[in-house]
């Protein structure tokens, strides 16, 4: 427990010997700052104190996990330096997919790209006799996706020269779904460097499509749409449920029911019903404006209106 006052201090300027006093300026700094981070964990002050006071609520492992994830997020790169290498930090309940209290120290570094802090996770993990940092980075790719910059997901990813194999690429697909426009091209040229047949990397397309639109990166769309994904693919046929336009209309993003539109989406017949059942009215109004039927779909948009008791629409509607 020794390092922890010094710790503390660094982080508050409190250079206070009590263990209270301690514990406080680690809850205050902590909750001010780091719970600010887009992954961790929204708990009120109240249950964090709860969770530390409990008889192992503040062992060293826990308490320096939590206080590394702050200090990366904060920047406090000496901090960082001092518990990164400490084993009990890197063990697994530490690893980039599970987080701590206030997050995990690696996506924190990702989400406010701090690649010296990553930088120092890196060798911390290739020093550890224990852990392999190639699994390491194969488990940051999505978050690098969802949180990072392309700067930090070129840090993440092999080098140029490395043959990129079919673990890596089923990462780099998953991680395209995920991305901004920059970081999808950059994980594109990735993926061409591994030669699939023409069949699989229409499949591939497809699904990165599908995970754009779920997740309204509308950006991605029209890019994907450009390229020539295709709006018709064998599968939609079969399980319309899954169908890029259904899952827009279902999401209300409207930006991306127009993109799929433009590019030629079929109206199917459920679209406006799934839209009106989940309250995307602006979605039912872009529909009604391409020559949906308003009586189409199911359940019927004038039923979804009374059930959202939306009197507006409902007048729209049946005038």
């Amino acid at each position: 427990m020794a390092t922890h006052p010094r710790c503390c201090a660094g982080l508050e300027h409190d250079n206070s010997d009590g263990w209270h006093d301690i514990h406080v300026a680690y809850v205050k700094a902590l909750c001010s700052r780091a719970v600010a981070a887009p992954h961790a964990r929204k708990w009120s002050l109240a249950k964090i104190c709860d969770q530390a006071s409990r008889e192992d609520g503040l062992d060293d492992e826990r308490f320096e996990g939590d206080l590394l994830a702050a200090a990366v997020y904060m920047n406090h790169l000496s901090l960082v330096v001092e518990l990164v290498g400490k084993e009990g930090i890197l063990r697994q309940r530490y690893s980039p997919t599970e987080f701590g209290l206030f997050g995990s120290p690696y996506l924190n570094a990702i989400a406010t790209d701090n690649e010296a802090a990553l930088e120092l996770h890196f060798e911390a993990v290739e020093a550890s006799p224990n852990l392999n940092l190639n699994k390491v980075r194969h488990s940051l790719i999505r978050s690098a996706c969802h949180y990072g910059s392309t700067r930090m997901l070129k840090r993440i990813l092999p080098v140029p020269d490395w043959r990129i194999g079919y673990r890596w690429m089923g990462k780099i697909e998953d991680g395209m779904a995920h991305s901004n426009l920059p970081s999808f091209e950059f994980l594109k040229a990735r993926r061409t460097d591994y030669r699939l047949p023409a069949t699989k990397q229409e499949e591939r397309t497809v699904e990165s499509l599908i995970g754009a639109t779920l997740r309204c990166r509308e950006d991605v769309v029209r890019h994907l749409l450009e390229m020539g994904a295709s709006l018709t693919h064998i599968r939609w046929r079969v399980r319309h449920n899954s169908a890029p336009l259904l899952q827009a209309c279902r999401g209300g993003f409207t930006g991306i029911v127009r993109i799929l539109l433009e590019h030629g989406a079929l109206i199917l017949g459920d679209e406006i019903g799934e839209a009106a059942q989940h309250g995307r009215w602006y979605t039912v109004r872009v529909l009604l404006e391409h020559g949906v039927d308003v009586n189409s779909g199911s359940p019927p948009v004038v039923m979804s209106a009374v059930a959202w008791e939306r009197e507006d629409v409902f007048c729209e509607l049946v005038k």
